[in-house]
C-alpha cells in the first residue's frame, strides 16, 4: 500500500504536521520529515525551508500505537 500524495497535486491542511519526502539541490531525496504548511508554505521540523530543499510527496501521520 502506498498512500504518499504528490505535493504537486494536492496539500495538507494548514498547521497539520505530515510525514514528507523531499528533495535537495543534487537531487538527493529524503523521507521521512515532519513538515506542515504554515501561511502557504511548507516547513520541515518547524523551520521555513528557505534553501534548495523541495517537498515532493507528503503522508498523514500513522495513528499512535495503543
Amino acid at each position: 500500500m502506498n498512500d504518499w500524495i504528490s505535493a504537486k497535486v494536492t496539500l495538507p491542511d494548514e498547521f497539520e504536521f505530515v510525514l514528507v519526502s523531499y528533495t535537495d539541490s543534487k537531487g538527493l531525496r529524503y523521507v521521512p520529515a515532519i513538515g506542515q504548511i504554515k501561511n502557504g508554505k511548507w516547513h520541515l521540523y518547524g523551520k521555513l525551508i528557505n534553501d534548495s530543499r523541495i517537498v515532493t510527496h507528503w503522508m498523514s501521520m500513522p495513528l499512535p500505537p495503543h
